[in-house]
């Protein structure tokens, strides 16, 4: 759970530095809710089938940094349309900023979701390390 927290956190810090948008702006507790969320499932996925590889690592990473970009306009263009009782019209951008942010930002998501995916791995395997040698 640490990892995905670290994740959530570390996309949201990238949402901020990379993608910005005028008008409609949404918080970094988006992607990071979106990111932790993706991941505690898929962490848990490889941990209780006892894949804890640096492959694992890595892929998992990836497909968190490629769909959180793109799920979070959904759900803040959802919460934001509701909040403002404007929700048929300003729900219906969500497509339109879901594909602009796979081609402007889900690359740089998906990379460095690699690379952190490999990095908590590696964390995740030391810790457990130096745990198991307390006993």
């Amino acid at each position: 759970m640490i990892s995905s927290l670290v994740f959530g956190i570390i996309a949201g810090l990238i949402k901020v530095a990379f993608f910005p948008y005028p008008e409609y702006n949404p918080p970094a507790i988006y992607p990071a809710v979106i990111a932790f969320s993706i991941t505690a499932y898929l962490w848990w996925v490889i941990i209780s089938n006892e894949r804890l590889s640096l492959f694992w690592g890595g892929i998992i990473g990836t497909i968190v940094g490629f769909l959180t970009p793109v799920v979070m306009w959904p759900v803040f263009l959802l919460l934001e349309a509701l909040s403002l009782n404007r929700f048929p019209e300003l729900f219906l951008w969500s497509p339109i900023y879901m594909m602009k942010s796979l081609y402007q930002i889900s690359w740089l998501t998906s990379i460095l979701g690699f690379v952190l995916g490999i990095v908590l791995v590696l964390f995740q395997r030391k810790v457990a390390s130096i745990h198991g040698s307390d006993k």
